[in-house]
């Protein structure tokens, strides 16, 4: 990738780097559960709330008009009006390609159940007396179910682009092999085309004149 082709600089901004943490987070003092559960847990799971807000509403946008598009063919072919009906046809084929590029749905789908976990893990800590939420096994379940809920949503991410490179990847060798066999082949025939026919030429001798004196 282009990151091992660039000279890596040293780091001259402020620590934390901006946007880095929470707000209210300087990114170095220890953090208290009630902290923890405010600065990381509560924070993740407003992010993802206001997130799969936007995308059900984008996917609800998106579908509405498919159908509107497809209602409209649906009329100007009936009303015979057939040279309209390619226009609306692209348009519901371009809005379809763009929900299923911008992975809408499949998106959705993954904030939502990151919310859902959270949620359930902020409930259960809410559930706990005030002498368990003391208890270290119980801190480190909380951030740990944190954590995991968190991670699970990065690594499909993670793991779809890894998949989306090695197919890359793949198409890629694909190329290079056909690259080569085309130079090869044109190689081949260059040469056969560019090869002269060698004709031995054997000098006709012919006998001189012999004069009687």
């Amino acid at each position: 990738t282009e990151v091992k082709l660039s000279a890596l600089t040293n780091y001259t901004g402020s620590l934390p780097p901006q946007y880095s943490t929470a707000d209210h987070d300087d990114g170095f003092t220890m953090l208290s559960p009630e902290r923890y559960l405010n600065l990381r847990l509560e924070d993740q799971l407003s992010y993802y709330q206001r997130k799969t807000a936007q995308l059900d509403r984008q996917w609800s946008y998106l579908q509405w008009g498919i159908y509107g598009l497809g209602g409209v063919g649906t009329l100007l072919a009936a009303r015979g009006f057939e040279l309209w009906i390619a226009l609306t046809t692209g348009l519901v084929a371009a809005l379809t390609t763009y929900l299923g590029d911008r992975k809408v749905e499949e998106r959705l789908q993954k904030y939502n159940q990151t919310a859902i976990n959270l949620t359930n893990i902020r409930n259960w800590w809410n559930a706990l007396s005030a002498s368990e939420q003391v208890k270290s096994e119980k801190i480190d379940q909380l951030i740990s179910k944190t954590e995991t809920a968190l991670g699970s949503e990065f690594n499909e991410w993670v793991k779809n682009m890894q998949e989306t490179l090695m197919a890359l990847k793949e198409q890629q060798a694909e190329a290079d092999e056909k690259a080569k066999a085309a130079i090869k082949t044109f190689a081949t025939k260059s040469v056969t085309q560019s090869s002269p026919t060698v004709v031995e030429q054997v000098p006709s001798l012919q006998p001189a004149d012999k004069t009687k004196v």
